[in-house]
């Protein structure tokens, strides 16, 4: 099965149940196996600060290009490449997540493409990252895990590992539109490093799953964009923990549960997508809320 199949594109398959699919397949496919839950919050940034103190930003036309924290939000509106990078190296099994918006509006550099970013990014070559100007040939010797959502003007979305040596195995890809951007609209995106596998994550749906031979476990974060107008908010990163062992709190609501205000009747009774609740230790069954659990043969789709 390919990772396409795996997650659920057939158009024929109706919504509500690709929702939920994605939900289960998360926990209890072959290629979704990790079992996760968050720990420690280890940074937050939520762009109050105007000199974007923990970013590193690599730009190609620093005079024409505007990257500045305004109302709670990083604003990315370049007319070329960008590279704004978290300074602060990440290791480990973590949770990166982020809302991003990519903006249609008339403006000179509101062209719906390529809401991109890197992860566990390193340069073999030089202990310091941080030495480009934005142009995107010159990052393609790093090491790193790289998704280009919506690239060529917004008509795929693929997901690379970068093994710094110059070249850019494409690894996994999406062609439909469930799998693009949608202008001006939040997209809230996490990245998952767990024990070898790592997840990208949008609106809930899991976009790509790989579990790697060889992962990389150490580097730098950083969103990538070239001749666009986006916006960047509630960027978090969380520890990851194993959730048999976890003394955290096993049925406690994730934050990764699907966006969205479509319904299920389980049994009888009207439940919101958003009080679905997988319970990690028991394969395909769900908590609805904290009064009850359901099997998958209990949903049925709220008409």
């Amino acid at each position: 099965m390919t990772q396409s199949e795996c997650i659920g594109t057939n158009p024929s398959f109706p919504i509500l149940w690709k929702l939920l699919f994605s939900v289960m397949l998360f926990y209890s496919s072959a290629h979704c196996q990790s079992q996760w839950q968050r720990g420690e919050l280890l940074y937050q940034e939520d762009f109050s600060d105007a000199t974007l103190n923990n970013w590193v930003i690599e730009v190609q036309k620093p005079s024409a290009s505007k990257i500045i924290a305004k109302d709670g939000k990083m604003h990315i509106d370049v007319p070329e490449g960008v590279l704004v990078w978290f300074k602060h190296k990440l290791e480990g099994d973590i949770l990166i997540q982020y809302d991003m918006e990519v903006i249609k509006k008339g403006g000179p550099n509101d062209r719906v493409s390529d809401l991109n970013q890197f992860w566990m990014a390193s340069d073999p070559k030089n202990p310091n990252l941080f030495t480009r100007n934005g142009n995107f040939p010159d990052y393609h010797g790093l090491l790193l895990y790289y998704v280009g959502m919506g690239g060529a003007n917004n008509t795929t979305t693929r997901f690379r590992k970068y093994p710094g040596d110059g070249t850019r195995p494409l690894l996994l890809e999406h062609l439909d539109k469930d799998h693009l951007i949608k202008a001006n609209t939040i997209h809230s995106v996490q990245i998952v490093c767990y024990k070898g596998t790592t997840q990208f994550i949008v609106n809930g749906e899991v976009f790509f799953n790989y579990k790697d031979p060889k992962p990389i476990t150490a580097g730098h974060f950083g969103f990538r964009t070239v001749q666009n107008h986006e916006t960047a908010d509630n960027f978090k990163v969380y520890r990851l923990v194993d959730a048999s062992t976890s003394s955290i709190g096993k049925s406690t609501k994730q934050d990764f549960s699907p966006r969205f205000g479509n319904g299920f009747r389980v049994n009888g009774r009207r439940i919101d997508l958003s009080n679905i609740n997988p319970v990690l230790r028991d394969g395909p069954v769900f908590q609805i809320n904290t009064d009850g659990r359901a099997k998958i043969s209990d949903f049925q789709p709220d008409k």
